[in-house]
């Protein structure tokens, strides 16, 4: 993981890692979450 000393600046970083927690639990809720039942509350 040495990308994190190549970046310009910080705010590179957290946007990639923001990216990166998104695509995270975007993974995780379709995984634990059946397709005909994606959004119980509604």
């Amino acid at each position: 993981m040495g990308e994190r000393f190549k970046t310009p600046s910080r705010s590179v970083l957290v946007r990639s890692m923001a990216l990166r927690m998104k695509a995270w639990a975007e993974a995780v809720l379709e995984a634990s979450t059946p397709p005909e039942e994606a959004s119980p509350q509604e």
